[in-house]
């Protein structure tokens, strides 16, 4: 039986979490769009920055896909082993929380190193890697449905 209460809240402060992390990487570019007119180019910059910003975008990227199956596996065999009468989907959210965090932060880093390499270096692409950026947040907005269709398939494996 789930605690809906309970699991409502921690659902809501994940989403609050990562919204913050996306307002932050908009709002950094917003203000780096206006003032980067009056900050002097830096291009002798843009060899090494750019490279830099592609190994972080590509660790960003990759990093998270390895972390995701030791933490699904540990969720689902937590839930389980779990006493009966236990909430599945507050421990699939103690389980699932870090791997959200950590991935929307490497996206919130890569967004934020790109606004500081387009300011430094007028660098076109790092627009890209901060749209990248955006996108590795966004990928992890948590939502009832999803965390309901891990708990159902941590169910059909468990019997399994």
């Amino acid at each position: 039986m789930s605690d809906q209460p309970t699991i409502d809240k921690a659902l809501l402060t994940l989403k609050i979490v990562v919204s913050a992390l996306l307002a932050g990487v908009v709002m950094t570019w917003a203000v780096i769009l206006v003032v980067s007119r009056s900050v002097p180019d830096r291009p002798e910059l843009t060899g090494l920055l750019s490279t830099i910003l592609l190994v972080f975008a590509v660790i960003a990227t990759v990093l998270p896909i390895p972390l995701y199956r030791p933490m699904v596996n540990k969720a689902r065999q937590a839930i389980a082993n779990a006493p009966a009468g236990t909430d599945p989907a507050g421990i699939a959210m103690r389980h699932l929380q870090p791997y959200t965090l950590i991935s929307a932060a490497l996206g919130e880093s890569l967004g934020l190193f790109a606004a500081v390499v387009y300011l430094l270096t007028r660098y076109q692409s790092a627009m890209l890697m901060a749209v990248l950026g955006i996108i590795l947040i966004v990928r992890q907005f948590p939502t009832r449905r999803q965390l309901d269709t891990f708990l159902a398939d941590a169910r059909e494996k468990g019997s399994a």
